[in-house]
C-alpha cells in the first residue's frame, strides 16, 4: 500500500519490517509485540522474527483490540483520479465497488470503472492471461 495514500502520519508500529509498507492482515509476534503482514511472516522461509530474531512458530496472534481499533481508523485517500473521497482504510473494498470514478487497469491500461475492474479483467481485458489447457503445464498465455 503506497503510504501516501494515507492522511496524516501512519505511526512506525503499523509499518511492515518485513515489505516496510502499512501492515495488511496485521499479526502480532508475540515475544517482540511487533507487528507484520500476514502474508509477509507465512513467506518467510526460516519462520524467523527479522525484529527479535525469535522463533515465529505458535508465537503470532491478532493485534489486540486497542491497537486493532487504531490501526483500523487510519484514514486513505480513493487513488482514482477524481475522487476525493477519504475513509478508514479497512473500508477501502467496501469504497472500491461503489466508486463512480474510474480507475485504470494495471494490464492494458485502459479506464474502467472501479466496481467493474474485475469483470474487464476476466472477461474483455486484451492483455487477460489464460493458463495452458495441456495437463501438467503450468505455461500462461
Amino acid at each position: 500500500m503506497d503510504i501516501s495514500r494515507f492522511v496524516g502520519e501512519v505511526p512506525d508500529h503499523f509499518i511492515c519490517d518485513i515489505c516496510l509498507a502499512v501492515v495488511k492482515n496485521p499479526t502480532e509476534h508475540t515475544d517482540c509485540d511487533r507487528i507484520f503482514c500476514r502474508s509477509c511472516l507465512d513467506n518467510l522461509p526460516q519462520h524467523i522474527c527479522p525484529n527479535c530474531r525469535g522463533s515465529l512458530l505458535h508465537k503470532t496472534k491478532d493485534m489486540n483490540r486497542f491497537v486493532r481499533e487504531a490501526y483500523e481508523q487510519l484514514k486513505i485517500r480513493c487513488p482514482n483520479e477524481g475522487c476525493k473521497e477519504i475513509f478508514p482504510w479497512p473500508q477501502e473494498e467496501q469504497h472500491r465497488l461503489v466508486c463512480e470514478y474510474p480507475s485504470i487497469c494495471p494490464l492494458c491500461s485502459t479506464h474502467v470503472r472501479t466496481k467493474t475492474l474485475e469483470d474487464h479483467q476476466a472477461t474483455t481485458c486484451p492483455n487477460i492471461q489464460v493458463p495452458c489447457e495441456v495437463p501438467g503445464c503450468e505455461e500462461w498465455f
